[in-house]
């Protein structure tokens, strides 16, 4: 939409030449030129960015077998939502062939007073170039997730299960021994 603003984050730049070589892909050239792309380590580049306030940030970086944990950890969540407007979303995309990864935004969730939901994408039949994949979607407040609980009696959108044994990621600790499956 012409009212919208995209800023993407990427740690490597040879994935920024490609995708904006509108030789391969046209996302961003067809963004009407309402974007900007910033290179470097997404928490890093937030945290210089104090002045911003998204309505949406979406956090994909999980599905290799060597995750970046610092954009997991309590502290990394504090600073997502710090630069969140006060109805923003912060998504997560945390599909993972070892790891567990509601197991530890569940536990953010309980102790940062946040709500979310949880996706386990699992398509019925096979469809070229659609794949199974786990979501989670976090928010200040209960209200603004409901119409994706009640937009229909067989919601793909659930609460997230309880942990009770679970151990907060933090800028100090993190164990993926805790959330292997």
């Amino acid at each position: 939409k012409d009212t919208q603003n995209w800023t993407f984050f990427e740690l490597n730049p040879a994935v920024v030449e490609i995708a904006t070589n509108s030789e391969y892909f046209t996302f961003l050239k067809d963004c009407m030129h309402h974007y900007d792309v910033q290179i470097g380590d997404a928490r890093i580049t937030l945290e210089q960015q104090q002045q911003q306030s998204y309505d949406l940030l979406v956090i994909d970086a999980f599905t290799s077998d060597s995750i970046p944990t610092h954009l997991l950890t309590k502290e990394a969540i504090a600073l997502y939502f710090s630069r969140l407007k006060n109805n923003g979303l912060l998504v997560f995309h945390i599909s993972n062939r070892y790891l567990k990864l509601k197991k530890v935004l569940s536990d953010h969730v309980e102790k940062l007073g946040l709500t979310a939901l949880i996706q386990e994408f699992r398509p019925k039949q096979k469809i070229p170039l659609v794949y199974r994949s786990d979501w989670a979607i976090l928010a200040r407040n209960e209200a603004i997730l409901k119409p994706l609980l009640t937009a229909n009696s067989q919601s793909i959108w659930q609460k997230p299960p309880h942990y009770p044994n679970a151990r907060s990621w933090t800028d100090d600790f993190t164990s993926i021994m805790s959330v292997w499956k």
